[in-house]
């Protein structure tokens, strides 16, 4: 379908963790030569072997105005090139700056305007509710309130209007609350923080009635749409996902996206996410990322490479649509995954439905035959960040029988 041997001009992937990854993979299987910007070393996307050339920069948020001049400089050393934000600190920093950035960079996203409604939630649901799209029962701002929370049925999400940060504070993307002491408890930490949140009523059900739909839409209209299915989440129920299945197209999806997409101006790539509710056999909203997702590999696996078509739309202004691509493969982030099938394994869940991703046909987010180099030192990092956390029980265990064994001799 597309020419893989001509020369191309580069592309720049902001952030090397499992989106970055499988950014760069890509557009590497396509041979264009990518260039790895991290500012986290624990990311590994970096040393796959589809980098040219790998660079640390300044953290995009703790030192915005830093990591944009490491960028320029990067730009005039490279040349022009096609600039990709992979997570949200980078996609956060790279549209602030978008109009400086567009002197040396085609830049891959939104502007700004268009990415502050998608990052911050409050925007998006307040947008979803006007337009009429289901989404969940959600209060937001001012309407977060005793009156307000008195109406509401527990337990109830309280939910980041940023997740990104919310995430760097509490090592968790929501918290579930059972009454309102845990509520304004968990609403005061958070504000404490200057960190905002929405309050969100709890969709029943199993992690498979969650769905992600990834587009490309220009001036309103979807180009190439991929439909997922979610099949484990780690932790259970309510963290990232590690288990995802390509499924059939959902029409509701469709029509809920390009309304949401439309309102909202948006032009690119994205990825919405929903949840299925039996109650009233609705879809329902949940959240708008306005860049790739971390199981981006996974459309590319079935046929549809958002990240090339996203490059090819940039650099050669000819908008490439794809109607088909392959159902029941699956997607999974292994050292996420295992641990949730130990777990369901020892609460007596069925083994052989369990191990159902492993057994069919699939692609790992980061271990690769062919690219082995991110999974070595994935490993790595996870063995030394056990052993610190290891050191560091055994060391309160020392110091707590130390202190025992003063306050008894007394």
């Amino acid at each position: 379908m597309f020419e893989k041997n001509v020369n191309r001009i580069p592309a720049v992937v902001l952030s090397a963790h499992t989106m970055g990854l499988g950014i760069i993979r890509s557009l590497g299987v396509m041979n264009i030569p990518v260039y790895s910007v991290y500012y986290e070393k624990k990311d590994m996307g970096f040393v796959s072997k589809y980098v040219k050339e790998k660079f640390y920069s300044a953290h995009p948020e703790n030192e915005e105005p830093k990591f944009i001049e490491e960028l320029i400089s990067l730009s005039k050393r490279i040349g022009k090139s096609v600039l990709f934000p992979a997570d949200d600190a980078t996609l956060t920093a790279v549209s602030k700056n978008k109009k400086l950035l567009e002197n040396y960079f085609i830049v891959g996203c939104a502007d700004y305007d268009v990415i502050n409604k998608i990052v911050d939630k409050q925007y998006s649901y307040s947008i979803a509710e006007r337009i009429d799209v289901p989404h969940p029962k959600t209060l937001i701002g001012d309407s977060i309130n005793e009156m307000e929370i008195s109406k509401i049925q527990f337990p109830v999400i309280v939910k980041p209007a940023k997740s990104h940060l919310y995430f760097q504070a509490f090592d968790r993307k929501m918290t579930i609350v059972n009454n309102s002491f845990e509520l304004f408890e968990e609403v005061y930490k958070a504000h404490n923080l200057n960190l905002e949140v929405v309050i969100q009523e709890l969709i029943p059900g199993e992690d498979t009635q969650g769905y992600n739909y990834n587009c490309i839409i220009e001036n309103g209209k979807i180009s190439s749409d991929f439909t997922a299915q979610k099949i484990r989440y780690s932790p259970n129920g309510f963290g990232v996902p590690c288990s995802v299945k390509s499924c059939e197209r959902i029409d509701e999806l469709k029509i809920y996206s390009q309304k949401l997409l439309s309102e909202l101006k948006f032009n690119g790539y994205a990825c919405l996410e929903y949840k299925y509710d039996k109650r009233d056999c609705k879809y329902k909203f949940m959240e708008v990322n306005g860049r790739f997702n971390r199981s981006i590999l996974l459309s590319t696996k079935c046929g549809i490479n958002f990240p090339w078509l996203m490059y090819h739309n940039l650099t050669d202004r000819n908008i490439e649509q794809i109607d088909d691509y392959e159902k029941n493969i699956y997607w999974i982030d292994s050292t996420r995954d295992l641990l949730m099938v130990i777990k369901k394994t020892i609460h007596k869940e069925n083994f052989s439905k369990l191990v159902e991703p492993y057994i069919h046909k699939n692609i790992f987010a980061v271990e690769d035959i062919e690219d082995i180099k991110p999974a070595i030192k994935r490993t790595y990092d996870l063995l030394k960040m056990g052993l610190k956390f290891i050191n560091k029980k055994l060391h309160k265990k020392e110091k707590r029988a130390y202190y025992e064994e003063g306050r008894y001799s007394t």
